[in-house]
């Protein structure tokens, strides 16, 4: 029997950057097994959007 899948419990969130487009935050998180993270992640300001990123060779972001 599998075991059901448990999202990770969110311990804190904080703005740490604005832009007129996005809002970066930092999450906190707590996963299952007791492994903290701290991840951050981009918000909209105002409304949607999407992001794109070139990918070259797989695994390169190149640098503007």
């Amino acid at each position: 029997m599998s075991k059901s899948l448990q999202k990770p419990t969110i311990l804190n969130v904080e703005t740490v950057a604005r832009s007129r487009l996005f809002n970066v935050e930092s999450v906190d998180l707590e996963f299952s097994n007791g492994v903290r993270r701290v991840y951050e992640r981009m918000r909209p300001s105002t409304r949607e959007a999407v992001m794109i990123v070139p990918i070259v060779d797989d695994h390169l972001i190149p640098d503007s």
